[in-house]
């Protein structure tokens, strides 16, 4: 587990997730969902680790300019509007994937 409101901090995990050959990674980019392109480059950059996008709330019902992810074309998924559920959902998913 990680958080952090730095984006730099959350590139780095990112970078970390593959030194440390993890299975998959589970992100919420709150704010930075908008406008990182930093993480999405960080998540296409630790490719074939599969990562998946989870929102608490749905984005997809909010303002205009908060239905749009820059980072969700880089992960396998996103799942939004599930409340804290979303992460048990993201975390079978990438079991499943196994």
């Amino acid at each position: 587990f990680f958080q952090s409101n730095c984006e730099g901090e959350v590139v780095t995990c990112l970078h970390n997730c593959y030194f440390n050959s993890y299975d998959g990674a589970v992100i919420n980019p709150g704010a930075h969902t908008h406008y990182s392109y930093a993480i999405y480059d960080a998540i296409k950059a630790i490719a074939p680790i599969p990562v998946v996008e989870v929102h608490i709330s749905d984005i997809h019902s909010r303002e205009a300019f908060r239905q749009v992810s820059v980072t969700a074309p880089a992960c396998v998924a996103q799942i939004a509007g599930k409340g804290y559920d979303g992460y048990f959902e993201a975390v079978k998913l990438l079991a499943d994937l196994k």
